[in-house]
Formats: C-alpha cells, structure tokens, sequence
C-alpha cells in the first residue's frame, strides 16, 4: 500500500450514511444547463467506489479531486460532494501542524461495505497525492482500496540542470546515486507494488550544485529525502529543455553568483511623456517620476547562480525561492527570486539582452512581453562584477525595476 493502514481514520456512521446516499447537490454549472435548472441533482447509483482528496501544499492554499469508480472505470461524480465529506475535510485541515506542510486529505468511501475513511498524510509524501495524479490515477485510487492495478507505459526523460520540474514529479535512477561532489549516496528503496526504484521529487529545480532532493514513494515518515545529482535520474511529466545559442558584445562567459538586489516602482500617472515609456524599457531614469516602492539593496538569502556558455546560451539554477524579493519571471510573472529560467543573449547598439527561448529565431523586439507586461533586461559587466536590471512595464503604466548585482566565480 502507499498510505500506511495505521493512517487510516473510520468516520461516523451519520458520514458515511451521507456518503453512500444519493447525493442532492448543486449540478455544476455545464450539466446544469443539459438538464434543466430545475432538475433534480443526484450522483450516479452505480458508482462503488468514491476518492476525494484535497492537496494543501501551501499556506492558505489547496486544489481538490473528487473520483467515483462506475464500471471499473474512475470518473469525475459530475455533481459537487457532500457537505459532510467537506466538513470532515476542514476538520482535518484544522488540525494540521501549519510547519509540517506539504500535508494530503483523502477520504475515501466503498459503497459495497458502507465504510467510509479518512487519512492525513504530511510531509515528503503528501507530494504523491497532488491533483491531478497524472496518467497513473487509476492505479493509485485502486491501490487505496487494497487493490493492484497494473502501471501504465510512462515515457521518461533523462533530466539535466535546465530541465523544468516541479515537486511530486516521479522520478527513477538511470545511473548509481552520487551527490553533487561524486560520492555514492546510498538511497533507501520505494516501497509500492509496481517498482523499488520509483522516487519523488521534493523540489522546485535543481540547487546551484546541480542536485534535486528525492524521496522513495511509499516510505514512511522515517526516511529522510535525500540530494542526487541530476544527471542520475530520469523522470516522468517532464519535457526536453529549450536550447539555443545567441551572441554577446561582452564577456560574460563563466559561472556567476547573486549577491543583493534592489527594487524600485514609479507612482502612475495618467500623463507620462509618449516616450516615458521607451526611455524607462532602455534604463533610463524619470526624473519627473514619483517613487511609489524603493527597496534598498539586500543581500542574496540563498545561492543563486546564472551560468552563462560560450555561444551565448545561459542557465539559473537556485538553492531556495523567495516571494518577497521582487523578481519577473520569463512567463512575465512576478514570482519573486529564486524562480529561474533559461534563456538566451541578444544584442543591439552594443548592449547585450536577457532573452527567453519563446523568443527564438528573429525576435522583433528586445522585449519580453505578454499581453499585460513588457520587460527589457540587461546584462553590464564591470571587472569581476555582473549587474543585471530588469526594466518593466505593467499594464501600461505601471513601471519597475530590478537590479541583481552578481559576482564572478573563479
């Protein structure tokens, strides 16, 4: 099994009568109008099986999945669940240790014997129960009923540093386990009844040292994640990175570490100068503009690096992200720092641009835009010193800057 039975709660027999009954819910809002606003809501009789699990894998935050199994096949129910099955969802979520997050609710009812039960399960592996489960649902949602189902074929794909994962993504080892430095670890085995080598990625992407934190799917509390190279797993859900070469009219060869950061915004107007908005995307300063936010520099809270190859390719890695630190994305989001992205080096009058693959070929402009943001980013080197400013426009008339001030690596 991948919860261990002593997770395992018996409801009341009041949920589980409520459960198993029909269930006189709100039709969501597609089905409402095939049926008639009137129509009476009620979920497939023939349903045997019911899985709904709730993911909370941050702070104020969860994602929801209701299951029926109809004729050995899972499906959506089609109708909302049971107040009771969200009460008994709350209560669990209320006596959550809020420092233990990632944490998983699964409440799980077998119409056949009437009994309905409920698991918490937090930590490493909350991650395996994220919403969706992918391709492999039917296996997992049979395996809480005690009942094996053969995996499906899964492509996987060998993982470099530039690959985009994201944590509760498979993974397998395709060489021996070793850390960053080249010494063996030595990985405890998954305990499911598919595979030993199946492991959980815990992290958002790899460290600077090119590592990801994996933990063996079906272990218990007791085993601790461990680090492993990158380029000793393979995984699924993954998509090969984009790659492309660019050109630079500086040096900027070599490995670069993060040293501080500094954020300023302007106050908008409805009467910016027709080119303010140029002048702001090229660096330049606006001395008729009001300062809405300035932050002063702050030092870099984790390692970060920007490595950036002899044809003008570059890559991020990062040891941690942090939200508060202002920082845009390459999907012109502003997540924060740490968020990374690769990318490549564009020039125009001498100066040398941070670009995303999605702007590959012959890109129109040095901008990165989306419908709502447009951000120009710059690299300067100085010596030993790398100084990388983000000029952006939000909306039109929003205008900010980042500055991230990098060292060079020897």
């Amino acid at each position: 099994m991948l919860v261990n039975e002593s997770l395992w709660q018996e409801l009341p027999d009041d949920v589980a009568g409520a459960v198993c009954a029909p269930w006189p819910n709100v039709v969501r809002r597609s089905r409402r109008r095939t049926q008639g606003a009137d129509a009476p809501a009620t979920i497939d009789e023939g349903w045997d099986k019911f899985v709904y699990i709730v993911s909370c894998l941050s702070r104020g935050a969860r994602s929801m999945s209701g299951n029926i199994r109809v004729g050995g096949e899972w499906t959506r129910p089609g109708v909302e669940t049971p107040q009771v099955v969200e009460d008994v969802v709350d209560e669990a979520r209320a006596g959550i240790d809020q420092e233990n997050f990632p944490a998983a609710i699964i409440v799980c009812a077998d119409k056949g014997t009437g009994a309905v039960r409920r698991a918490v399960i937090t930590g490493p592996a909350a991650w395996r129960w994220y919403v969706p489960l992918a391709d492999e649902q039917d296996a997992y949602l049979a395996d809480l009923f005690g009942e094996v189902v053969a995996q499906p074929v899964s492509q996987w794909e060998p993982l470099t540093v530039e690959h985009s994962v994201h944590p509760g993504v498979l993974a397998r080892l395709r060489a021996p386990a070793v850390a960053a430095d080249g010494t063996e670890i030595a990985v405890a085995p998954s305990v499911t009844p598919w595979s030993e080598n199946r492991y959980v990625i815990l992290d958002d992407g790899p460290g600077v040292a090119g590592d990801l934190r994996i933990w063996p799917e079906g272990a218990g509390g007791d085993v601790e994640p461990v680090r492993v190279g990158v380029e000793c797993l393979e995984a699924q859900g993954v998509y090969p990175p984009s790659r492309g070469a660019g050109e630079m009219t500086q040096d900027l060869v070599g490995r670069w570490r993060l040293q501080s950061s500094e954020y300023v915004e302007l106050d908008w107007t409805d009467e910016l100068a027709e080119d303010a908005n140029d002048r702001w995307l090229d660096g330049q300063p606006d001395p008729e503009g009001v300062v809405r936010v300035s932050k002063d520099p702050v030092d870099a809270p984790f390692a970060d690096e920007l490595t950036v190859r002899p044809d003008g390719s570059f890559y991020e890695l990062a040891d941690d992200t942090d939200s508060t630190i202002a920082f845009w994305s390459a999907e012109g989001a502003l997540e924060g720092l740490g968020y990374t992205f690769n990318g490549f080096i564009a020039t125009k009058d001498g100066r040398d641009y941070v670009m995303d693959y999605e702007e590959l070929g012959e890109p129109p402009t040095l901008r990165r835009c989306d419908s709502d943001v447009d951000i120009v980013e710059e690299l300067i080197r100085d010596d030993t010193t790398l100084t990388r400013i983000q000029n952006t426009i939000f909306d039109g008339i929003y205008r900010s800057r980042v500055i991230l001030r990098y060292t060079l690596i020897p």
